[in-house]
């Protein structure tokens, strides 16, 4: 089966009643097969009940309008940095008011075009106050996506519907944690293998250990519940001489970089970002982020996580009320971080998720690039969640909580581009404007 996209927008003036109109043609990513992929044990079906019953509105009833084309590549699947979303919309919902970047549905003129079920369109409007700025292109993706968005950064400002979450269609499966238990916590998963570590703040030592887990392969050893899987020992790591004290496991960051995976985790009144070799068995390199090396004060809810490249640290600060970003190399350079609107910062509501340069914490989006953070269409996070983990690819999410030895679980993730529809010709939507967009989808053997 094959789909073939076509994009119409329709811009109206509202006083001359003149309308604009844009066609332009569309292509297919693997947006949609990465949602289904198989992710063993690490995660359940992608095809819940209300995903099965209508999986045209659920897959790909979110519409998203970007400022800037984006790469036309099958495996450009999540949306790139430097990227603004200018407006969205999904199936089923009608929104007025604030954000401004949130249209509506057209369930009128939306649904099947012919009794061979060859043909769907999906209709999306936006009034004279909403959806204004540059449109360079149209991407379908996911309803809960399509709602939630990639930021609002023209309103600066959210809405939230609590049944529509990054988790919806996620299908969550339960995979146990081993944090109050055990104290060890997950930091990676990798070819399988899911990395735990150990503190032990008598001996100022981290112990790595591993475990094999059924992700993409299957080994007959393997358990869903990973409270009580049997961990094997990868490496004790002395805390380097001379440097912050290590503490109680609250949050960590891990980048998986060519040569080295890079943890940042807490430290008494600091941070440490330990540089480890590929087979994490040695410390390369340790950066102990303090308050006298940064001019900060610190507090243990200060959110965190590591630049994708590791070589920044993205810190929350409780005492200032503000984002900064602390350049790892030179403690000194440290810079505040634009905030749009009010999003919420909550304590521990850590990164939850990253996708390159783009960095998802409670219900915001941090874009390296341009350096900002905007608000997003969802609740915020639960606080006991630890963060995001390294995982292999950006299809699934992983959760394991600090503090609460059956909060870990795996689900999938939504927030796929499913087409990619760069128009030909940049479009420009002002406040005298109201916008139609109409995508139809066509069916082919």
């Amino acid at each position: 089966m094959r789909i073939k996209g076509h994009t119409e927008i329709q811009l109206t003036d509202v006083r001359t009643g003149k309308v604009k109109t844009f066609h332009d043609d569309n292509m297919m990513t693997n947006g949609l097969a990465e949602f289904m992929k198989n992710h063993g044990m690490l995660c359940g079906t992608p095809f819940t009940d209300a995903v099965k019953n209508d999986l045209i509105n659920t897959l790909l009833g979110g519409i998203l309008l970007f400022d800037t084309a984006l790469t036309e590549n099958v495996n450009n699947t999540r949306l790139a940095d430097g990227i603004k979303m200018t407006a969205n919309a999904c199936a089923g919902v009608t929104h007025t008011g604030d954000p401004t970047e949130l249209g509506s549905y057209d369930s009128n003129e939306s649904g099947w075009q012919n009794d061979e079920h060859t043909v769907y369109r999906h209709v999306f409007t936006w009034t004279t106050s909403q959806g204004n700025g540059r449109i360079a292109s149209a991407c379908l993706t996911s309803k809960p996506h399509g709602y939630i968005g990639e930021g609002n950064s023209t309103s600066g400002l959210k809405t939230t519907d609590n049944n529509i979450t990054r988790e919806t269609y996620g299908s969550v499966i339960n995979i146990g944690s081993r944090a109050r238990a055990y104290s060890e916590h997950m930091f990676m998963t990798l070819d399988s293998v899911a990395y735990y570590l150990k503190i032990d703040t008598s001996a100022q030592t981290i112990t790595i250990s591993k475990v094999h887990v059924a992700d993409t392969e299957c080994d007959l050893r393997d358990v869903s519940d990973l409270t009580t899987a049997q961990l094997e020992e990868v490496a004790v790591l002395n805390n380097p001489v001379g440097t912050a004290n290590l503490v109680q496991f609250n949050a960590c960051s891990c980048r998986v970089l060519p040569n080295s995976v890079v943890l940042a985790i807490n430290a008494n009144n600091a941070y440490k970002v330990l540089t480890l070799s590929p087979d994490l068995t040695a410390i390369t390199d340790c950066v102990d982020v303090t308050p006298s090396a940064t001019s900060l004060t610190f507090n243990s809810s200060d959110q965190m996580f590591l630049s994708a490249d590791a070589t920044k640290l993205i810190l929350r600060n409780e005492t200032a009320g503000k984002v900064y970003k602390i350049d790892l190399s030179n403690l000194a350079n440290v810079s505040e971080i634009t905030v749009k609107g009010s999003p919420t910062f909550l304590s521990h509501g850590r990164e939850y998720l990253s996708e390159g340069k783009r960095h998802y914490a409670s219900d915001y989006v941090y874009d390296e690039t341009l350096n900002e953070i905007y608000p997003m269409n969802m609740p915020p996070f639960n606080f006991i969640h630890t963060g995001d983990l390294h995982k292999d690819d950006a299809s699934m999410m992983v959760y394991m909580s600090g503090y609460n030895s059956s909060s870990g679980y795996g689900a999938r993730n939504n927030d796929y581009l499913a087409t990619i529809n760069n128009l030909s010709s940049v479009v420009t939507k002002d406040s005298t404007q109201t916008m139609k967009v109409i995508y139809t989808l066509t069916f082919t053997a």
